[in-house]
């Protein structure tokens, strides 16, 4: 039996987890989700939203894990975990990133995305009129967000997304020891249209990050092919 810390990544909350973390208790593991400040019943105002304060959510939920967790992030919450594991590695068995960012020195997540030629997603965000948060159309929801999935998971998912503060993508991470003395693995997703494959294969090579599993899936697995998903984090 592992311990498992699922985090979720930009719009989405604890919630995008569900049928993931369902089934890896069913093989015997012990699940922990959590809502990152301002995402699923967190009431942290979109003002108050930070990277910071996001990997303080993490390191808090591992205080509360007796023994190491696998510690999971998606998307924005690749390089969310790292960060954390980065401070707290004692309290972490492995790191895996699911079609998630891990970021190099003096870079983030907005630069990757800037710098991935195979993904179009940047110029399909929404910005409010001071530029602080993004949300997504219905439209780019089944065409990039959730492609591969079922009009009745995309019909769950969409009321539940909040909207995304601007500052976590502008975030530099610092990463040493700490994470480079884990085992660091990636779970990719071949249809991505976020984070394109040829980008996250590009990370895996920059960052020493090893591959996992490679799922025939678009950019949110945790909610378009879950069991999948949980298959390949209980091989870890």
């Amino acid at each position: 039996m592992k311990n498992y810390l699922l985090v979720h990544g930009a719009w989405h909350g604890a919630w995008a987890w569900e049928e993931t973390k369902r089934s890896l208790e069913a093989l015997g593991h012990h699940v922990i989700t959590i809502d990152l400040p301002g995402h699923g019943s967190d009431t942290t105002p979109t003002s108050g939203v930070s990277f910071r304060g996001y990997v303080d959510a993490v390191k808090a939920g591992l205080s509360t894990v007796s023994g190491r967790c696998v510690l999971v992030g998606h998307s924005l919450g690749g390089a969310v975990v790292s960060q954390a594991a980065e401070e707290m590695p004692n309290a972490v068995e492995a790191v895996a990133v699911v079609a998630g960012f891990v970021l190099r020195a003096n870079e983030s997540t907005l630069d990757v995305m800037k710098d991935d030629a195979a993904s179009d997603f940047l110029t399909k965000l929404i910005f409010s009129a001071d530029q602080s948060s993004a949300t997504v159309s219905a439209e780019t929801l089944p065409s990039h967000v959730y492609n591969g999935g079922t009009p009745e998971q995309i019909e769950r998912a969409a009321p539940q997304l909040r909207p995304q503060a601007t500052e976590p993508f502008f975030a530099h991470t610092t990463l040493g020891a700490g994470f480079s003395g884990l085992r660091r693995l990636y779970v990719e997703c071949t249809h991505d249209r976020v984070l394109s494959l040829d980008m996250q294969r590009k990370i895996q090579e920059r960052c020493g990050v090893s591959r996992l599993a490679t799922l025939e899936s678009g950019h949110v697995p945790l909610i378009t092919r879950p069991r999948e998903l949980a298959d390949a984090l209980a091989s870890v």
